[in-house]
């Protein structure tokens, strides 16, 4: 069986998009949580101290639940693409 290389990226896709979704929000996390530990300590905040302990609190979730989410759809990218190629078109049909 030939694939094709637009099969190969077509079954990595859903994947490669997760991963770099998680990668994506965990940036903006850690933004977020850096912006809030320099607006505690500085205390120039525009909005209260709870606050920004709530955005700490939820980088904190973030990195400790979510993103190790990231390294399955890494994995799934990166694994042979046999098992989603190898059924002929014809098999489809079958009821």
């Amino acid at each position: 069986m030939v694939v094709l290389e637009t099969e190969l990226v077509g079954a990595a896709s859903v994947d490669y998009l997760m991963y770099f979704g998680y990668v994506m929000m965990g940036d903006y996390w850690a933004l977020q949580a850096a912006k809030a530990e320099e607006l505690l300590a500085s205390g120039e905040g525009a909005e209260s101290e709870e606050f920004y302990r709530a955005k700490l609190q939820t980088a904190e979730f973030y990195f400790e639940r979510m993103m190790p989410r990231a390294n399955s759809h890494r994995s799934g990218a990166l694994s042979s693409t046999r098992s989603v190629m190898q059924m002929d078109n014809e098999h489809f049909a079958f009821t």
